[in-house]
């Protein structure tokens, strides 16, 4: 039986999260980020599943059945612009709630601009190492 859904955009709203008793004190790690804390996370440290936003229907009921509160974006932008001279290649984003509130909209550079004598095909090669034009982003605010 095939229970994928097929291919699809989805903004997961997650937290890292840790119970602690009303007698304890909130934890605070001396990191800048979530990434840089990594050695440092409590074994009690889990994730907490916020929301999550996707670009089809189908991919919806699929994150609703595995008991995270799913919810279908009224629109979902990501495009990939290739690197030139003035600007490295970069990755466009834009997602909408269903009542169209902006949930999240912003660009990140993913590679430094073309050197005088580099066309966009090699940049992109040297880039990727082989790796393809896969991207995951960790937000932190």
């Amino acid at each position: 039986r095939n229970t994928s859904s097929g291919p699809y955009f989805e903004l997961a709203l997650a937290f890292p999260a840790c119970q602690v008793s009303a007698e304890e004190e909130a934890m605070v790690l001396p990191c800048s980020s979530f990434i840089a804390c990594q050695d440092q996370l409590p074994d009690c440290s889990h994730t907490y599943m916020f929301k999550s936003l996707a670009n089809n229907v189908q991919a919806v009921q699929h994150i609703r059945a595995g008991g995270i509160n799913a919810e279908l974006a009224s629109d979902f932008r990501y495009r990939r612009l290739e690197a030139t001279a003035d600007s490295g290649s970069s990755v466009e984003f834009l997602v909408l709630a269903p009542d169209g509130t902006e949930v999240l909209q912003g660009a990140v550079e993913t590679s430094p601009p073309l050197a005088a004598d580099q066309d966009a095909a090699s940049a992109r090669s040297a880039f990727s190492m082989g790796r393809g034009p896969g991207f995951r982003m960790q937000l932190f605010v």
